[in-house]
């Protein structure tokens, strides 16, 4: 009998709760071609409560990051290529009881053709990298299977039409990524 398809967020949860939990990137590429997401019937970019984006005393870092680099509305990346910055804290639940599905810390585009989706992630979180990695791999595989939707709002709140795809990152700062393999560090 074959085994049931595990999804994003079982891989998810599996690292969350299961710090050393083996995680083969077969695993995590069936699951990401297999998922089934919610169809968002909402606004993936309604207006912020408070359209001024301010600096607040918080605990939670990669959300004012995100404000933060909102703010600034480009950046440059290491391969040269420009990131606009359209959006922060993008939902992405259709309703509230999805469980699992959180925000897109940024929505942007790279050089004007392509979504990029951004997970954030500072130097004091305590996450092990590979959640960063199942998160955006999840919402990437939310907004691919909401994609013209998406496409749409872009267009009309934007003014941009994209056309090559969709990028994923994970913007970190160096304290955050100490992955290993054997004994050689790995610099990303």
């Amino acid at each position: 009998m074959p085994k049931k398809q595990v999804t994003l967020l079982q891989l998810l949860e599996r690292a969350r709760h299961r710090e050393r939990s083996k995680i083969t990137a077969d695993e995590i590429n069936r699951a990401y071609e297999c998922d089934i997401n919610p169809s968002r019937q909402k606004e993936f970019f309604p207006k912020h409560r408070n359209s001024i984006v301010r600096r607040t005393v918080s605990n939670r870092h990669e959300e004012q990051l995100a404000k933060d680099l909102h703010r600034l509305e480009t950046l440059r990346l290491p391969d040269g290529g420009l990131l606009r910055i359209l959006y922060y804290q993008c939902p992405l639940k259709s309703v509230r009881a999805d469980k699992g599905v959180g925000k897109i810390d940024l929505i942007g585009c790279v050089n004007k053709q392509s979504l990029a989706l951004v997970e954030l992630k500072t130097k004091d979180s305590k996450e092990n990298p590979r959640i960063a990695l199942l998160e955006i791999m999840k919402y990437g595989a939310i907004v691919r299977d909401n994609i013209n939707a998406i496409n749409c709002e872009i267009t009309k709140k934007f003014d941009l039409e994209l056309s090559e795809g969709v990028r994923l990152m994970i913007v970190a700062s160096e304290n955050f990524i100490h992955w290993t393999r054997g004994q050689q560090r790995i610099r990303t």
